[in-house]
Formats: structure tokens, C-alpha cells, sequence
């Protein structure tokens, strides 16, 4: 649910609301409610205040851009920006990365995205 949902339901049973620190979050989408301090279905004193935590969405990356390169430079790329990678085909020696998916410069999640390179001989 959302802050605003949460602060309610927390209202409605005579506790108060405080929004803690939004965290990144690859399984709860952005602006809904990751946790709150104390947990759920844990005791609160009357009157106490519960903090809420927000979700940022998931850490995104942009991809980079690794056509042109070789296997090694183009895993090493991929690599400083802690993004997977998978080869469509085969790669032979003296090919490089003549496409990718997702597109360079695209917005993705960082977890659960992986690129798939396709090599060919240098054009």
C-alpha cells in the first residue's frame, strides 16, 4: 500500500506515522510500503509512532554502449557496471559486438536484467 494508505491504517488503530528513509527495492514497487519499524504484527504501545518505509522502486542502470568491442572488453564493461550478459550464438576470434539488447543508453534494472550480446567480424 502506499504511505498515505499505511498512515491511515496506522491512524485508524491510534498510532502515528512518521516516513523513515525511502530504500531502493527490486520486489516492491516505487512509492509503496517496503516495511515498518516496528514490524508488522509486532506490538506497539498506544499512541506510539511507527516509522514507514518507502520504496524507491528498483536500482536502474543505463546500458552501456559495448558494440564494436571484443568478448574480453565488452565483458569488462558490462562488468564495472554490475550488469549480466549473455552471447547469442557463438563468438570466433576477431569478432566483436555488432548488436545488443536492451539498446545502448536504455534505463534498466539492475537485477534481473541481463544483455544479450550478438558478435559478427568488425565491420
Amino acid at each position: 500500500m502506499s504511505f498515505a494508505n499505511a498512515a491511515t491504517a496506522l491512524h485508524d488503530v491510534h498510532l502515528r506515522s512518521r516516513r523513515g528513509q525511502d530504500i531502493f527495492s527490486n520486489s516492491v514497487p516505487e512509492g509503496q510500503v517496503v516495511s515498518t519499524l516496528p514490524a508488522s504484527g509486532q506490538p506497539a504501545p498506544y499512541g506510539s509512532v511507527v516509522e514507514i518505509i518507502v520504496s524507491h522502486g528498483p536500482i536502474m542502470v543505463v546500458v552501456p554502449d559495448v558494440r564494436n568491442l571484443t568478448f574480453s572488453q565488452a565483458s569488462d564493461r558490462l562488468a564495472a557496471k554490475g550488469i549480466q550478459f549473455s552471447v547469442k550464438g557463438t563468438v570466433r576470434a576477431g569478432e566483436v559486438v555488432v548488436d545488443q539488447t536492451p539498446k545502448p543508453r536504455s534505463r534498466v534494472p539492475l537485477e534481473g536484467t541481463t544483455v544479450e550480446l550478438t558478435f559478427g567480424p568488425q565491420s
